[in-house]
């Protein structure tokens, strides 16, 4: 595990650790007798090429469709209101130089897929893919399974949920499975026009920074109830990678008309006072489009790329070492070998392997069945006397003579000791 630990420190590593890991697993599972366990991939093979592949993961009836081609500033994506399968293959955008590229990265997935392609000539942004998943809670249980498959060959993940089902627990345990670096992970809330379905009782300030104010602190609000809400459900996020959005009306102008349609005041008779507000809300999540955008769709330089996908290489060497050291246990067994090791642990440790009179019984057979100093000499000098017949004659004469005066002096060196 140490040496794993080397390699998240040397990015010259790199390049061999899913080997060294997968090393390990193989090892371990033959050790305790038992199939390796799964772990995660992509993240290294998706350095052989230039391109940095953003995917837009979200159930049904969040909007990935209407998000994709604001994002792309182009219907790449039919929106069918979310009605029978939606989107059933993954949409590409692409540069059309990239096309090949694309292909080939998302051609790795297990058993291929269909993919629908749509092209860009915008060389600033040759080397940024967008694809639009289909629903990963559909019915259609093909839409998940392609979900999975290619999740792990993507370089970036916008995750789209609503007011209503952000703490849904389908996309939570899914988002559990999805091992990226966490700047290379998004979470956009759309449909924040939901969040107005109640008229807020605003001070309806007459002024434009009370106006201003008032829209900032309602975003805020939301941002930081997105926020742990998210944070219940074990993802953190920084508030940058929060976005709120209403996509379906981006512009403030039709923003503006979907609140009075929801307050049932589309003509602002009623609700007149709040309406600057609402437009001050409005234009913050216009920009916040804007925001997203440039953060995903952004050109990026090579090296921005391959900083991209070298944290998804680091976070996946992480989870896949947290994952083999669970599966096996790692360190309780680490710790077994630290008490068998030290000293005044390995008695009890023995004692636990044998039982606690084993050694005892052991050296106490050992101490009777054990030769004399006596009749040890008297082998060593019979060795010795067998190779002078004229001494082993004499030798034998003699005797006993000699026993008696060596026991004579060995019990007074005993007495005197």
């Amino acid at each position: 595990m140490n040496a794993v630990t080397d390699i998240l420190k040397d990015s010259d590593h790199l390049a061999t650790a899913t080997v060294e890991l997968d090393r390990i697993n193989a090892e371990l599972a033959a050790l305790f007798g038992r199939e390796p366990i799964k772990l995660a991939g992509g993240a290294d093979e998706s350095r052989r090429d230039p391109l940095v592949v953003c995917g837009l993961l979200g159930g049904k009836d969040v909007g990935k469709s209407t998000l994709v081609n604001t994002l792309a500033q182009k219907e790449i994506s039919v929106d069918r209101d979310e009605v029978g399968a939606g989107t059933s293959r993954p949409i590409v955008y692409v540069h059309r130089d990239m096309v090949p590229a694309a292909r080939a990265r998302l051609g790795r997935v297990d058993g291929g897929l269909d993919l629908q392609i749509s092209t860009h000539s915008a060389d600033g942004i040759r080397n940024i893919v967008l694809v639009d998943l289909p629903d990963f809670d559909s019915d259609f249980m093909r839409h998940e399974a392609i979900v999975k498959a290619v999740v792990p060959h993507l370089d970036r993940v916008i995750w789209v949920a609503t007011p209503r089902k952000i703490a849904d627990r389908a996309w939570v345990a899914f988002a559990q499975d999805v091992v990226k670096a966490d700047t290379n992970v998004y979470f956009v809330l759309n449909k924040c026009d939901e969040l107005l379905a109640d008229e807020e009782d605003w001070a309806r300030p007459s002024d434009a920074d009370g106006v201003e104010r008032q829209a900032e602190e309602f975003c805020t609000r939301q941002r930081q109830w997105a926020q742990r809400v998210l944070a219940e459900a074990g993802h953190e996020m920084t508030p940058s990678r929060v976005f709120l959005l209403a996509v379906k009306y981006a512009e403030s102008s039709a923003f503006i008309q979907r609140v009075g349609a929801i307050w049932d005041d589309p003509d602002w008779h009623r609700y007149g006072g709040d309406r600057p507000v609402v437009t001050a809300i409005g234009r913050l999540l216009e920009n916040e489009v804007k925001r997203l955008r440039q953060d995903v769709l952004g050109p990026l330089g090579a090296d921005e790329a391959a900083e991209v996908k070298e944290r998804n290489l680091r976070e996946q060497i992480r989870r896949n070492t947290q994952r083999i050291r669970q599966a096996y246990e790692v360190d309780h067994w680490l710790g077994q070998l630290q008490r068998a090791t030290a000293g005044e642990h390995r008695q009890a440790m023995l004692n636990d392997a044998f039982g606690a009179d084993y050694c005892r019984a052991v050296a106490t057979a050992l101490w009777r069945t054990r030769r004399s100093d006596i009749e040890l000499a008297d082998e060593v000098m019979d060795v010795r006397a067998g190779r002078w017949p004229l001494l082993r004659v004499a030798y034998w004469l003699s005797r006993w003579v000699i026993r008696r005066v060596g026991r004579t002096l060995a019990g007074a060196v005993a007495t005197i000791s």
